[in-house]
């Protein structure tokens, strides 16, 4: 997994998106050089990403932060269709669609079947953790709208489980917490 986003770390910088420095060609894994202790653990780099697929990063021009999804359309042709139909005006306004926002879709020259979606940062739903029984009822009530809003424009999702379901709860925060 590595190596696809540091490899193609030069081109998602020209394209405004800068990787954590992990991923950069002048990057030197200290523990392995050094070797293995007990600490090595705790590296920010020894920590493998929750899914390949992913990867956090800044968009340059405005300092945001993003996630930058990598889709291969031969494994997958419809999910980049879904993900950006649903982003386009006027639906992404509506206040029942409760889709991730896709900001725009990559192109990798390189590799015509693949391409990386540049989407909202978001956290996992239970991210932070539910306090009452009234925050529970008011996210299942936003999970069916969501995916009634979706039924009504004829998607099914298909794949609706925990690591899909994913909130904007980064207002909640002080100081938001490790992207992924």
């Amino acid at each position: 997994y590595k190596s696809f986003w540091c490899n193609n770390e030069p081109w998602l910088r020209a394209a405004g998106y800068i990787l954590c420095l992990q991923y950069h060609a002048e990057w030197i894994t200290l523990w392995l050089v050094v070797g293995a202790t007990k600490l090595h653990i705790l590296s920010e780099d020894y920590k493998p990403p929750m899914c390949i697929a992913l990867m956090d990063a800044i968009h340059e021009s405005d300092g945001s932060q993003v996630i930058l999804k990598w889709n291969n359309i031969t494994c997958d042709p419809m999910e980049v269709f879904v993900a950006s139909f649903f982003s386009l005006a006027p639906l992404q306004y509506n206040k029942k669609k409760h889709c991730i926002l896709i900001y725009e879709c990559l192109d990798m020259s390189d590799n015509s079947d693949q391409m990386i979606l540049v989407m909202l940062f978001l956290l996992f739903f239970d991210l932070p953790p539910f306090v009452c029984f009234g925050e529970i009822v008011d996210f299942i009530q936003q999970v069916l709208e969501g995916l009634q809003f979706m039924h009504r424009h004829n998607i099914s999702h298909c794949d609706i489980e925990g690591t899909n379901i994913i909130s904007d709860t980064l207002p909640l925060y002080k100081v938001a917490p490790h992207p992924l």
